[in-house]
């Protein structure tokens, strides 16, 4: 055990070392992270999968929010918590990885794909946030897993539930399906899955796992797959929109050193004939393709997924360019060391500024929750509901609406957020009306930040 396991050990003890007080400090949550925290609540608390009113996110998919209800049910709410949490997935995804390529090929591929893998800059970023890309980046592994490395009648009984769970974690893990299928041609298995009774058990609990879920959409959505069709209509239609080549132009970006050695790899491996690679660079293109050309929001962090096939094949290669020379193996090993020091370093560091940031939003909250009875109204309305406890109305939009929304909701205080989306007359309404609003806090931020006391 020590001896197979024993470079693993090193590796994931400097990475907790070097990273730790990342996961560890709490700072302000941003939007999403206060999304899925308050439906973990809300499960817990009201036994409902939605937050604020109205149903308001309530098209999220639920797995990530449902495991953090499940330490909230057990330990209590906690923010730090959620991210302990990640820090484990993260652990657990890294093992994975690891027992790819120590099974698929030897033990240096291993060894590089855990440098690799931690020395990806926008993993330790996300994975320190409530959010459910740790989670995604786990269950994709453990689909190549099972896939490259698990006998055909297990991969029959096991790949399409792993597949749902991995698009209850994400939507468009749903693409994880269309992969099987594609994987299963190229392997001419079609015949062998359909006539096989373990395949069509794995359908029946596929179709258990995802039956609450359909109930659940159409409850509120009116369709069986109403959550994941709103969710589409919201990155499509009313978040901010990037052209499809964004992905292509911010590829070093995203990917850095990591995505050149995955493309020379991925040559090189294709070349070469090495079939052990196959299902991850297809993984690699169905999924950057769909990012790309169907979802019109775009975001670094939603091709996260995408890491584990970055990293099997940037290692294999690697191992492949270094096996014929002992001094050139050492050269990479080196090299891959450097990186892994130097990048996660600079993570560690990003991620500590970024949550020393928008303390504002922290001292509003603490003046809400110790001063009057009622509802908050604000556009941040997922992080004032889940730091304070209160109903966070929106702004109406028009400011003729203003008096009748403060009334109807028993509104006490008003934030005025420069960092969220808000009707163009607000400030000038606020500011207009000294009779109905008193300034309570002020401060120039990460964005102008402004309370007002409903008199």
């Amino acid at each position: 055990m020590i001896d197979r396991y024993g470079a693993f050990f090193i590796v994931v003890l400097v990475f907790l070392c070097i990273s730790w007080k990342a996961y560890a400090l709490v700072g302000t949550p941003w939007w999403d992270e206060c999304v899925y925290m308050g439906l973990a609540k809300n499960i817990v608390e009201r036994h409902a999968f939605e937050i604020n009113l109205f149903h308001q996110e309530a098209f999220r998919p639920p797995l990530y929010p449902f495991l953090l209800a499940i330490l909230y049910l057990l330990f209590g709410f906690s923010i730090k918590l959620a991210y302990l949490f990640n820090l484990l997935i993260v652990l657990m995804a890294s093992f994975v990885i690891y027992e790819i390529a120590r099974r698929c090929w030897n033990d240096i591929v291993a060894l590089l794909s855990l440098f690799l893998f931690f020395s990806f800059r926008e993993l330790l970023f996300w994975s320190t946030k409530a959010l459910a890309e740790p989670l995604e980046i786990l269950l994709v592994s453990v689909f190549l897993f099972v896939w490259m490395c698990v006998d055909d009648e297990k991969k029959k009984l096991v790949l399409l539930p792993v597949s749902t769970l991995a698009f209850l974690s994400k939507y468009t893990l749903g693409s994880l399906y269309p992969l099987l299928f594609i994987l299963i041609m190229v392997e001419n298995r079609v015949r062998s899955w359909l006539l096989s009774r373990k395949f069509w058990y794995s359908v029946i609990i596929s179709f258990l796992i995802l039956l609450s879920w359909m109930f659940h959409s159409i409850a509120v959505y009116g369709s069986p797959v109403g959550s994941a069709t709103y969710n589409l209509h919201i990155v499509n239609e009313i978040t901010e929109q990037k052209p499809w080549n964004y992905y292509f132009l911010n590829f070093y970006n995203i990917f850095w050193i990591h995505g050149l050695i995955f493309l020379a790899g991925a040559a090189y491996l294709i070349y070469r004939k090495d079939r052990e690679v196959i299902a991850p660079i297809l993984w690699f293109v169905l999924y950057f393709l769909l990012m790309s050309f169907i979802v019109g929001e775009k975001n670094y962090r939603y091709l996260l997924p995408l890491l584990p096939s970055v990293v099997l094949v940037s290692a294999r290669f690697m191992e492949r360019m270094g096996s014929s020379n002992g001094m050139m193996r050492a050269v990479c090993l080196t090299l891959i060391a450097c990186i892994f020091v130097s990048s996660l370093s600079y993570a560690v560091s990003v991620a500590y500024t970024n949550k020393t940031a928008r303390s504002e939003m922290l001292e509003i909250a603490e003046l809400i929750r110790n001063g009057k009875a009622g509802s908050v109204m604000s556009s941040n309305y997922p992080i004032y509901n889940l730091l304070t406890g209160r109903k966070v109305i929106y702004f109406p939009q028009d400011d003729w609406a203003m008096d009748e929304f403060i009334e109807r909701y028993n509104v006490s205080y008003v934030v005025v957020d420069s960092c969220e989306y808000k009707p163009d007359w607000v400030e000038r309404y606020v500011e207009e009306h000294p009779d109905i609003f008193v300034k309570v806090y002020e401060k120039e931020g990460w964005c102008k930040v402004e309370l007002y006391q409903i008199k």
